[in-house]
């Protein structure tokens, strides 16, 4: 009965039901985020999506927290990934936990 296993549990059953775990999903995810090709997304591109997807009605509202998103893409770039200014694809699931987690 851990706390934070809990949260995690939680964290993990909220990702599933908005769409963020299962592989098929995940790659439509990538594909709408980058929507170039070029296999690196900045944190422009992030917050566009996140703010489309919550108008939609797809990820809820709480998500589209400007700090917060700022928190998940520095974590993700300098911390999960490798230091530069872009998401790239092998760090995608990193992003998407650290958007949920922050």
């Amino acid at each position: 009965n851990d706390k934070f296993v809990q949260l995690r549990l939680s964290l993990d059953a909220d990702m599933k039901k908005y769409g963020m775990i299962e592989k098929d999903d995940l790659k439509k995810l990538w594909r709408r985020l980058d929507y170039n090709g070029n296999n690196i997304v900045s944190l422009a591109e992030i917050d566009k999506m996140v703010v489309e997807l919550v108008n939609a009605g797809q990820w809820p509202a709480w998500l589209n927290n400007k700090p917060a998103l700022m928190r998940a893409y520095k974590k993700t770039t300098l911390r999960d990934g490798n230091g530069d200014s872009w998401v790239q694809k092998h760090e995608f699931s990193a992003l998407l936990l650290n958007i949920f987690w922050f």
